[in-house]
């Protein structure tokens, strides 16, 4: 009898604290993947890039031709090498183009050229000539939606970055900092996110390393 009471007891507990139902595992681990980033535009491709001499004659002139579809870019394109090929020409000075990126979407070409050196460049002359120092013109253009737009330094970088972001960027790149004066004469885009900055005759890169994601995204 006292065995059957504590059956009953124990049957009795168990009704009232039910043992608490198995753990469920939680909605979100059980849910699919974020989808990935959608894939890049086919028709966003890499661009053959022609390097030219400019004529002969004493000095190095080297330019390029960049093989973009729309007539706009290259009317852009032509806007900004003519003028640098032909003083160079009418100067007899040396001349070097090239393009950092060359793509459907995006154009980034810097042109330098040797220019009488600046009082303060600290340039010595040699072999008896006039001092001369680099001097850097660079284009970036970008192509969206059958739309040309020569960029502007603001319209590459992050929405929050500025003055601030870019000379402490450029003070960890660079060794000695001759190139972090505000705002920089020059500017272009590598890939990878790489800016490169001018300050007259001094110029630098800022990679990823040193300032991450200074750009924006659609630029790294």
């Amino acid at each position: 009898m006292a065995i059957a009471v504590l059956v009953a007891i124990a049957r009795q507990s168990s009704d009232q604290n039910p043992s608490p139902p198995p753990a469920r595992t939680p909605v979100s681990a059980t849910m699919d993947p974020a989808p990935s980033a959608p894939p890049s535009d086919p028709n966003d491709v890499q661009l053959e890039v022609r390097e030219i001499v400019v004529a002969d004659g004493g000095a190095d002139r080297t330019s390029i031709r960049i093989e973009h579809p729309d007539p706009g870019v290259q009317s852009k394109l032509r806007e900004f090498l003519d003028p640098r090929e032909q003083a160079a020409l009418a100067k007899n000075t040396a001349l070097d183009c090239h393009a950092q990126i060359a793509k459907t979407s995006l154009i980034s070409l810097t042109c330098v050229t040797m220019v009488p050196a600046s009082a303060d460049a600290g340039v010595n002359a040699g072999d008896g000539g006039a001092a001369t120092e680099p001097h850097y013109e660079s284009l970036t253009l970008r192509f969206v939606r059958g739309q040309v737009k020569a960029l502007a330094l603001a319209d590459v970088l992050r929405p929050d970055a500025g003055q601030s972001e870019v000379i402490a960027g450029c003070k960890s790149a660079a060794e000695p900092d001759l190139a972090c004066e505000w705002p920089p004469t020059d500017f272009s885009i590598s890939p990878g996110g790489t800016l490169f900055i001018c300050h007259g005759a001094h110029c630098i890169d800022i990679d990823q390393a040193d300032a991450p994601n200074l750009l924006r995204p659609e630029f790294r």
